[in-house]
């Protein structure tokens, strides 16, 4: 027998190589997972905050919509302008959204109003008609409100229909009853604030029997005469009383009365009158008289 040739055999060369690529191949395999693991610490990560620039979240899930839809609505919203800069806010009133107390439109026969034809006040062809029956007396009709707010504005839309030139209509707040106005009712302590149909604004308090002028008839311009329409505001905030016609300021007058009702007034004898629209308003947070609430309205079109 030949002795073996000089050398290493061949099985322990296959063995050398084979150990080799098994490390190299452990060593690849671990530095892939840390990379792996890396990414993905960095993929958890929420973004950092840059001063002057917002980082929108992300739209929260929400149940059986795609996410592609709530991304839609989670940039619609974020489009959306500011409500606090965008809402304007009409001068003197309180930030609080008003609250609707009553919105009578007249479009059908109203109801808690007096309604007779023969009447001093009675629903006709999409409004409501009042005209004083008899010389010498006015109608003082309060709204169907049972409570009392310390601070409200009263909106309401009125046009004179016929009767001789002269007469006025307006709004009543502060009324202190005793007994409530139903139009025929001539005595008890209220204020009215008016515009009259040849162009002038006043304001009196009723004190049983007789008047107090607050604002005597004045001229001006913001009242529309004769026929055509005039819109007018009343803005009771304690006993300070502000008047507008047809968006402007005319008056602002103190009373010495409590809260009260409130409700409209026409005057001058046969002076018919329509009343379109009839609004009272008061912030959220008011109560009845007990509470002692910001309150503010406008007379929408």
């Amino acid at each position: 027998m030949q002795p073996p040739m000089p050398g290493p055999r061949v099985g322990a060369r296959c063995q050398a190589v084979l150990g080799g690529a098994t490390v190299a191949l452990v060593a690849f395999v671990l530095v892939l997972s840390a990379l792996v693991g890396f990414l993905l610490v960095l993929s958890a990560r929420a973004p950092h905050a840059i001063p002057g620039i917002a980082v929108a979240p992300a739209p929260a899930a929400i149940p059986g919509v795609p996410a592609t839809v709530a991304m839609a609505v989670q940039a619609t919203l974020q489009a959306q302008p500011d409500a606090r800069g965008s809402t304007p806010i009409v001068a003197g009133a309180s930030v609080s959204n008003p609250t609707s107390l009553l919105d009578e439109t007249f479009t059908t026969a109203p109801r808690g109003w007096p309604n007779e034809p023969q009447g001093i006040a009675w629903f006709a062809d999409g409004a409501y008609r009042l005209e004083p029956r008899e010389a010498g007396q006015f109608i003082a009709l309060n709204a169907p409100l049972a409570d009392v707010w310390k601070d409200v504005v009263v909106s309401a839309r009125f046009r004179k229909t016929g009767g001789p030139s002269g007469g006025g209509y307006g709004l009543v707040v502060a009324d202190q009853g005793p007994d409530r106005h139903d139009g025929v009712n001539q005595g008890g302590r209220f204020v009215t604030l008016e515009a009259g149909d040849q162009g002038t604004i006043g304001a009196w308090q009723r004190e049983d029997d007789r008047w107090v002028d607050l604002q005597p008839w004045t001229p001006n311009p913001a009242v529309h005469e004769g026929t055509a329409v005039n819109e007018l505001i009343v803005r009771v905030q304690g006993q300070q009383l502000t008047f507008l016609v047809n968006g402007t300021q005319v008056a602002q007058v103190t009373t010495t009365l409590a809260a009260g009702l409130v409700g409209v007034f026409v005057g001058g004898d046969g002076n018919q009158v329509a009343l379109e629209r009839f609004t009272v308003q008061s912030a959220p947070a008011t109560s009845p008289s007990s509470s002692r609430s910001q309150a503010t309205a406008t007379l929408h079109p």
